[in-house]
């Protein structure tokens, strides 16, 4: 069995499996979980962070019967993708100079199925490659939620 998720040409997850032999005259349920890492699909494509996008499920089961008879079933599926921190928005920077304060507004759109839930933490780094400034803000957006925090 294998099973890919893709994004155009991209493969952005994929998982093989040997399925179990099944003797002549029984039937045999078999039940498989895929799972994948997201950081490693956001390595592969980091527009799934701030966009939707359609994505390709393809299956492919192989078995024998008998040990000589070959089968192949093949099943391709579109799926849709909610990014996660859609409509990635930065804006109304200010800066202090008395209390040497830059303040902006983050909006986005929680498109995706899961909370996002956790540390959003800004940088400022100078030209030097150097952090002059950071903060960060606890995040607990529910799927289909909206953010808009200072």
């Amino acid at each position: 069995m294998q099973v890919k998720i893709c994004k155009a040409n991209i493969v952005l997850a994929e998982v093989s499996e040997t399925l179990p032999d099944i003797p002549a005259g029984q039937m045999v349920e078999a039940n498989r979980s895929f799972t994948a890492s997201l950081e490693e699909i956001f390595q592969k494509d980091r527009t799934l962070l701030t966009e939707d996008a359609d994505l390709n499920v393809n299956a492919t089961l192989h078995f024998k019967v008998a040990h000589f008879i070959a089968l192949n079933i093949a099943s391709v599926s579109a799926t849709q993708w909610g990014a996660s921190f859609h409509n990635l928005t930065v804006y109304g920077e200010t800066y202090n100079e008395t209390s040497h304060v830059l303040s902006f507004y983050v909006s986005f759109n929680n498109h995706a199925s899961f909370l996002v839930d956790g540390l959003l933490a800004v940088s400022i780094i100078n030209l030097d490659n150097e952090i002059v400034g950071a903060s960060s803000l606890n995040l607990n957006v529910q799927p289909g939620g909206f953010l808009g925090a200072c």
